[in-house]
């Protein structure tokens, strides 16, 4: 037993140290988020380089809030009375969320880059799904640790801004085609 337990206390310890790592990490992202938008290229097409840029850091940061909720759920099934069968379909939401997220900046890069309003439409309704998924994750668990509701408020916060981004695209474009 108590070779368990030190294995199980030094594991806690270095998943810690781990998480204040990514913490630190994704802190520094967040501060260099806005600051590496770059200036638009002088071209004939009418796509948006900065929108291209926030869909970029939207993909880096939606990793890190997937390992930070993948290490997360690890911790709570071993220190919380989590239920099995809870805490398994809840991992199952956080998968099926970074995909339908993925796809959504997906979409809407592609939407950016081609200029076309059909996977602009999809990024919206996929991004309106992402966010009750978030919104799940930050108040609809069985147990909400203080630093998940941190971590998916600025993802809340980061897909409203893709979200509203990619509105704007979808009007810029709409109003550009010709009939």
């Amino acid at each position: 037993f108590p070779l368990s337990f030190t294995i199980c206390y030094i594991l806690c310890i270095c998943l810690c140290r781990f998480m204040l790592l990514l913490i630190i990490l994704s802190l520094c992202f967040l501060f260099f988020f806005f600051l590496m938008i770059r200036r638009p290229p002088r071209s004939t097409l009418s796509s948006s380089s900065a929108a291209s840029d926030v869909y970029k850091r939207q993909v880096y940061y939606l990793y890190v809030w997937f390992l930070f909720e993948f290490f997360i759920f690890i911790y709570k099934g071993l220190h919380l009375p989590y239920p099995k069968s809870m805490i398994a379909g809840e991992i199952i939401v956080l998968f099926l969320l970074l995909f339908i997220d993925r796809m959504r900046l997906f979409m809407s890069s592609m939407g950016n880059k081609t200029e076309r309003l059909g996977p602009l439409v999809g990024s919206v309704i996929l991004g309106a799904i992402a966010m009750f998924g978030f919104a799940y994750f930050a108040f609809m668990q069985i147990y909400v640790l203080r630093l998940e509701l941190v971590l998916t408020a600025i993802a809340i916060g980061l897909t409203g801004i893709g979200l509203f981004t990619t509105i704007l695209m979808l009007i810029k474009f709409a109003n550009n085609r010709i009939i």
